[in-house]
């Protein structure tokens, strides 16, 4: 236990700049999408358990937005990240599936 409050986005981005330093692009990558299927779960009211399953949560977000899983589970899969860009457009494109699961 901490004796302050430190607040959510401070860590991420400190975790961030770490992965960074280390150019471990893969763990950034990999922590990106967890994130991503744990929220979205919430957002489906599923559990914990269907946010580690990555057909399970695919299939669902697909549902839910009307496209196919097979296109979710490519973004939410183990796909290598080799560039800066290639993770900055990865992270634009998680929040962009978020935010469409968000508001439909």
């Amino acid at each position: 236990p901490l004796p302050v409050i430190v607040k959510a986005i401070e860590t991420t981005q400190s975790q961030g700049r770490l992965y960074r330093r280390a150019g471990d692009r893969e763990h950034t990558a990999t922590a990106l999408r967890a994130a991503t299927r744990q929220r979205c779960a919430v957002l489906l009211s599923l559990g914990a358990t269907d946010a580690d399953d990555l057909d399970r949560i695919s299939v669902r977000i697909a549902d839910r937005l009307g496209v196919p899983a097979a296109q979710v589970r490519t973004l939410l899969g183990p796909n290598p990240v080799r560039t800066d860009a290639d993770l900055v457009s990865l992270a634009q494109d998680l929040s962009r599936l978020e935010e469409e699961v968000r508001h439909r």
